[in-house]
Order: structure tokens, then C-alpha cells, then sequence
């Protein structure tokens, strides 16, 4: 099966009735709900590593899609390791991206005033990357 498709939104739940969590309780009623929604036997999710030991970042849940959806964001953060969450909301990865496909369609004319155009564009788009020893936070 796929992941899910479109775009994920952050999110930070509160109670049905619109008030803020404010108990453990309460997460473990959310919890419970959103099992309760499928019939996976199994709690799919993406897990860390800091130096207090193995961290879980995320369930994704039972569903489905659950085990295709956290595998999904394991390889996103594992590509996009080195980032900062502002420079990949920024949208500068899809721009490299594109970058690259017009790069590889005029590598051919290396030399050419559209070659020279594209390697200028790519330094500007470089130049707003984090330097590489600021790039692990």
C-alpha cells in the first residue's frame, strides 16, 4: 500500500471541546480515539536516538497507511538531515530540485549563455543554504 497522499499539516490537539490538554489522561483518551478509528494490531511511528536513548518523534498510528506514512517520514527526515526546518519550509529543497532538472537539460551546452545563466542561479540558491558546520543543529 502507499503512503498518504497531499500535503500534512502540523498539528497541536486539544480536547473535543475545544479546551486546552491539560493531563496526561486527556492524551491517552485522544490516543484511544484515534485507535479506536481502525483495526490495525500494531502501533506503526519514527524514532530518534539522543543521548538519553531511543526517543519515539511520532506515531502515525494503526491505520492502513500507518507503517507506509512512518516509513515515509523516516526517509524525508533522514534526506533532509542537515536543514533547518526553516530553510526546507522556505522551499529552497524544491527549488533545487527544479535547479537540477533545468541544469541536466542544458549540461549539453556547457558553455553556452544558458549554461552560465543556470550556474548562476544555482550559486544564488547555494548561497542561501546554512554553512555546512551550521547545519547539524
Amino acid at each position: 500500500m502507499e503512503h498518504t497522499n497531499g500535503k500534512l499539516t502540523w498539528a497541536n490537539y486539544i480536547n473535543e471541546d475545544g479546551t486546552p490538554i491539560s493531563s496526561k489522561e486527556q492524551i491517552k483518551a485522544l490516543l484511544c480515539k484515534s485507535v479506536d478509528k481502525c483495526d490495525g494490531l500494531y502501533l506503526s511511528g519514527v524514532a530518534g536516538q539522543d543521548e538519553r536513548g531511543e526517543v519515539v518523534v511520532a506515531y502515525t498510528g494503526n491505520g492502513p497507511r500507518s507503517p507506509e506514512n512512518a516509513h515515509r517520514i523516516e526517509a524525508c527526515w533522514n534526506a533532509l538531515a542537515g536543514f533547518k526546518t526553516e530553510d526546507i519550509e522556505s522551499g529552497i529543497v524544491g527549488e533545487m530540485v527544479e535547479w537540477l532538472r533545468r541544469f541536466a537539460s542544458a549540461y549539453a551546452e556547457e558553455g553556452s549563455g544558458r549554461y552560465l545563466l543556470l550556474k548562476q542561479e544555482a550559486n544564488e540558491i547555494l548561497s542561501r543554504l546554512p554553512a555546512k558546520e551550521n547545519s547539524e543543529k
